[in-house]
């Protein structure tokens, strides 16, 4: 299989290295494309009308880019890298850090598979709770356990989003979840200096209390999969706008 790599954690991340080696190790073809630089939190950002530097690497097993650009962007130019023999896959990951509910938004590792089901290609995001030695090598065993399951949940129109639990949590198994809400307690911790003022945004997770969507399933020791497709119409609330809109007629 051709398989085209992306991440936002960089080419050199140890999640994308391992994953890497694991896929040449199943005999399949690999492509990666990574930022040079941890791109977490880009979301969807693409790089338009300016110059994206790549660069081949040649210390890797496998044939590897390192781009200037985003993750998206990664995925983008490895479809054209890739165009005489295009990707069956896209796999964006593994993330070092779960995209659970509310953060898909801002997740540079979702949007990046997102961006491969746009362009009509199969795709996955893998995320983690990484938090010990040896996840990584832990989860890239369940994923390659589980790689046909995952591959049979796959069509060209959506993507999937996998988050995993490291050793120190006994996982319960897969559940397929719908994505819940994941808000933030966020507070700025703010200082000053003589140019300006320095802001760092932190805060805790506000948890979703509904059992049956993936933030509440993963904490309660699920490996949550989650289907996404490009469509933010808000349809429970077509009908209202439409009467609201006869009205003003």
């Amino acid at each position: 299989m051709q398989i085209l790599l992306v991440n936002d954690d960089g080419y050199f991340s140890e999640g994308i290295t391992k994953l890497a080696n694991a896929l040449i190790g199943l005999g399949h073809t690999l492509v990666v494309v990574a930022p040079d630089r941890c791109c977490s939190g880009m979301g969807h950002a693409e790089t338009f009308r300016k110059p994206i530097f790549v660069k081949r690497l040649h210390n890797y097993e496998w044939e590897c880019y390192s781009i200037s650009g985003t993750p998206c962007d990664s995925v983008l130019i490895g479809i054209e890298l890739m165009s005489k023999k295009p990707p069956n896959l896209i796999i964006s990951g593994l993330n070092n850090g779960t995209n659970l509910g509310t953060e898909i938004v801002y997740s540079g590792t979702v949007n990046a598979a997102i961006e491969g089901a746009i362009r009509g290609y199969r795709s996955i995001a893998l995320s983690a709770e990484i938090l010990n030695p040896g996840d990584y090598d832990y989860i890239i065993n369940i994923f390659v356990t589980n790689f046909e399951l995952y591959l049979k949940m796959l069509d060209k129109t959506i993507a999937i989003n996998i988050n995993y639990h490291g050793t120190s949590t006994s996982h319960r198994g897969h559940k397929i979840a719908r994505s819940g809400k994941r808000n933030y307690d966020e507070r700025y911790t703010v200082t000053q200096d003589s140019d300006g003022y320095v802001f760092v945004l932190d805060g805790m997770p506000i948890e979703d209390p509904r059992l049956d969507v993936d933030t509440t399933l993963f904490d309660n020791g699920y490996i949550t999969i989650t289907p996404l497709a490009c469509e933010f119409t808000d349809f429970q609330n077509l009908a209202n706008l439409e009467n609201i809109l006869r009205g003003l007629n």
